[in-house]
């Protein structure tokens, strides 16, 4: 399988960069090796955005969904359902809150301990 990256993130205190690709996975990379540490799947579109922490990463894909990762494990944490349309944005803010945006001109504000919708902003375009 192809993984041709159409997003990617860095973390600046880390030698790792993830990317997100249009064949639905994330990879973790070790930027001194050139070498695939791990690679994250559960999304069943293209990988639209990615935000890394150094902990945990973020993805937002063309299925309608985000999710929180630990690239450590590959585990998916959450699966954050909700947006009806392709997410093309997504920032972790302090306090583990997360920010997400797509095509249906809403912005979802999410708690990622707990994976729920914390509040939608209607009509941001």
């Amino acid at each position: 399988m192809s993984h041709r990256a159409a997003t990617f993130e860095g973390f600046s205190c880390s030698c790792r960069v993830v990317s997100g690709s249009r064949d639905a996975t994330l990879r973790v990379w070790d930027i001194e090796t050139g070498q695939c540490l791990h690679v994250l799947m559960g999304h069943v579109a293209a990988v639209r955005c990615v935000q890394y922490d150094g902990r945990r990463v973020v993805s937002g894909a063309y299925d309608f969904m985000v999710k929180v990762w630990d690239p450590e494990t590959e585990t998916c944490l959450h699966t954050l359902q909700g947006h009806t349309n392709r997410v093309y944005s997504g920032m972790e803010l302090k306090d583990n809150i997360l920010v997400s945006g797509n095509a249906d001109s809403t912005v979802k504000i999410w708690d990622i301990k707990t994976g729920q919708c914390l509040q939608t902003l209607q009509g941001v375009t």
